[in-house]
């Protein structure tokens, strides 16, 4: 890595270290650009880790300026330090040339490219933070085998995931759905994935555990027949994710959403009521107490929108339900990805928003307000 990247860094500790002596109320505009350039810098040098966690400082700096009763002080504390731990470790790994360090630290995959892919989107999240961004994380499944360029071949079923994050825009007007409106210079819209239809993305890069699915500038995805067999699709072994956290070990450098599986939930019951989380820096969403698999969960979920844990309430295990699983303090924490019946439901979506009319009648709103 050049001096470059060891100036940016060591700049980057100097600023957190102010920030964590001076306070937030004392976080000036030039600490806050310093960051946001950081964060920059770390994505495109592929410093995911270090990245990922600056994002997530200068989203809760956001909160405490404009959603201050959104705002966690623990939240803040937490990323502030491992941000500094990621920087300093990462600063003397470039020193010392010590590449095994580096890799660990960056938790940089490698990517393999994929010259066809078919798949179908079995779930997905959402996640919306108020004047910052809009980020949704398509649960994908393979219909056929693939082929990659390192000789693998990858099984009908493999699950991928596709991430996509859109920057707040039109002074805040928009609903995170109608982002999903948006053409793509692929030759696609992102509502197009939530059709229930095959897709075809010719080529893209494969990288991660798991497989995580980055697209070209010359990729193409286009929209094929409706999937039927969607059961077969889902996640069917519990016994994977037990062993899972039977052999788990902690690292200090991973977040408890970095050690996460799938679940398929046939028969579940909740026993309660969704309440604001109790978590520090999850205040503003909530949880509920659940029965599955011989254990109790935490299914947890998004305040907005509102209609999700009335969905989920009024389902309450009349539908299986497809749910993301990580450890969190001790507990097995849910966060529900679809109901399956004959086909997909994505509950934490609100389908009547992500369409062209939405986005074209926000951005004329953001227009008219801002004359």
């Amino acid at each position: 890595m050049s001096a470059e990247a060891q100036r940016l860094l060591e700049e980057l500790g100097q600023a957190l270290e102010a920030l964590l002596l001076a306070g937030t109320t004392t976080a000036s505009s030039a600490t806050q650009r310093t960051l946001t350039a950081a964060f920059e810098a770390a994505s495109k040098a592929r410093f995911l880790r270090l990245g990922a966690t600056l994002r997530l400082v200068l989203e809760e700096l956001k909160r405490f300026d404009s959603a201050p009763e959104r705002f966690s002080g623990a939240r803040l504390a937490f990323f502030v330090d491992r941000a500094w731990l990621l920087a300093q470790a990462t600063r003397r790994a470039l020193a010392a040339g010590d590449t095994a360090a580096l890799e660990r630290l960056n938790a940089s995959p490698t990517q393999v490219r994929a010259e066809s892919l078919t798949v179908a989107t079995l779930g997905v999240q959402r996640r919306y933070v108020p004047g910052a961004f809009s980020a949704f994380e398509f649960r994908l499944r393979l219909l056929d085998a693939a082929p990659l360029a390192d000789g693998r071949v990858l099984d009908r079923g493999t699950p991928l995931v596709y991430g996509m994050v859109f920057p707040a825009t039109a002074g805040g007007q928009l609903p995170p759905e109608a982002m999903l409106a948006l053409p793509q210079k692929q030759g696609y819209r992102p509502a197009e994935l939530l059709e229930g239809k095959a897709l075809t993305i010719t080529p893209a890069l494969l990288g991660g555990s798991p497989l995580r699915l980055a697209l070209l500038p010359d990729s193409r995805v286009t929209t094929g027949v409706a999937v039927t067999d969607w059961r077969t699709l889902a996640p069917r072994d519990p016994a994977h994710w037990r062993a899972r956290v039977a052999a788990y070990r902690p690292d200090p450098l991973e977040l408890p959403i970095e050690f996460a599986d799938e679940l398929l939930l046939e028969d579940w019951t909740l026993l309660g009521d969704f309440a604001p989380s109790t978590v520090p820096g999850r205040e503003a969403e909530r949880e509920a107490p659940l029965a599955a698999l011989g254990c109790r969960f935490t299914l947890r979920i998004d305040a907005e929108p509102a209609t999700l844990a009335q969905r989920l309430q009024a389902v309450n295990g009349a539908q299986a339900l497809y749910a993301a699983v990580h450890l969190e303090y001790g507990r097995q924490v849910l966060t529900p990805l679809a109901l399956l019946g004959e086909s997909p439901e994505y509950p934490g979506l609100d389908p009547t928003k992500f369409n062209r009319t939405t986005l074209v009648r926000a951005l004329h709103a953001s227009v008219v307000s801002q004359k």
